[in-house]
């Protein structure tokens, strides 16, 4: 099976790509598959989606890469992997703090319950 490809920003996983910077196809880490099942582990939440993406970005390139030097070359993993959670960390932060608002109705009298009754039945409508 050849793994699918998106980077269109008008869709979630392009979203995805767009904030982790898994965008490049010859070096991409997930497939869309993956990223979905990541959307779908956080309830379409684009921000700690986008942490799990990193984080596992994170823990592959600690993995893989290592800390490496030879000749005059020379890979960090550890270091990429340390940038890669703190971004992870930084975008569950601002969903940690984005404000909250929700309304609560209060039914005084049976003319309000039924007011009440027949308002819920047009929201759900």
């Amino acid at each position: 099976m050849i793994p699918i490809f998106t980077t269109d920003p008008t869709t979630d996983v392009g979203k995805i790509r767009v904030i982790t910077g898994d965008k490049y196809e010859e070096a991409a880490f997930h497939d869309d598959e993956e990223i979905q099942v990541f959307l779908d582990l956080y309830d379409d939440d684009l921000k700690l989606a986008a942490a799990a993406v990193l984080d596992s970005m994170a823990s592959n390139e600690a993995v893989i890469q290592k800390q490496i030097k030879l000749l005059d070359l020379s890979t960090n993993g550890p270091a990429v992997a340390k940038a890669l959670r703190e971004h992870a960390a930084e975008l569950r932060r601002q969903v940690d703090e984005e404000p909250a608002f929700d309304v609560a109705e209060q039914v005084f009298d049976m003319f309000g319950a039924r007011e009440k009754i027949l308002k819920d039945a047009l929201r759900d409508g």
